[in-house]
């Protein structure tokens, strides 16, 4: 009864997400802001890259309406969302809380344009010190972190759930420095949407 109703008004139920054919895909590689629209695309693919230790899509809304204290934005192929990152504000330091990149498209620098994107923001919006937590057994976004010039500077016990698993915290003490050293990686069809102005989330 109360579905009825529901229907009458205008409600329609959610509808599953098209398949993807992860092997047609094409198209230009967009990254932009993110938006409360990507929100459940963006909760879909930090469920399939986190599991249980993964953010709900209530936790990314709360992050785009800290506004100029936080910035979190997305890469799209064709339309379709295939990664994105963010960091908040912590006193004088950019910590990035997340990066995700879809599992079909990993290895084509996704992840190191959102991050050389998002730290490029932190700098506009006057951040210059990056801090980070990344899992011990991940060593290829180690491995990423060290290029961009992050050095281990301690260890949180414990700090991942579902495997536990403890966190190196990483720092970054020169954003800028970092970003005119190592060159932006070399990538085809693609366009970086203009950041948000200032005062906008």
């Amino acid at each position: 009864m109360l579905r009825r109703v529901l229907e009458w008004l205008g409600w329609k139920p959610a509808q599953p997400p098209a398949e993807i054919d992860w092997q047609a895909l094409s198209g230009e590689l967009i990254i932009r802001p993110m938006t409360f629209e990507d929100l459940d695309a963006v909760a879909r693919l930090e469920k399939l890259c986190f599991g249980w230790g993964a953010w709900s899509k209530g936790a990314f809304a709360s992050e785009l309406r800290r506004g100029y204290d936080s910035y979190f934005a997305v890469a799209t192929i064709g339309g379709v969302l295939v990664g994105f990152a963010g960091w908040r504000r912590e006193l004088n330091e950019a910590h990035v809380a997340n990066i995700a990149v879809h599992p079909h498209v990993r290895g084509r620098k996704i992840g190191e344009l959102l991050l050389r994107h998002i730290l490029e923001e932190a700098v506009r919006r006057g951040l210059n010190i990056s801090l980070l937590e990344v899992r011990k057994s991940n060593t290829v976004a180690q491995n990423l972190y060290r290029k961009y010039g992050y050095e281990v500077v301690g260890v949180r016990r414990a700090y991942y759930q579902f495997p536990l698993e403890d966190a190196l915290v990483m720092k970054l003490s020169d954003i800028q420095a970092a970003l005119a050293k190592v060159p932006p990686p070399q990538v085809n069809f693609l366009r970086i949407s203009p950041h948000r102005k200032e005062g906008e989330g």
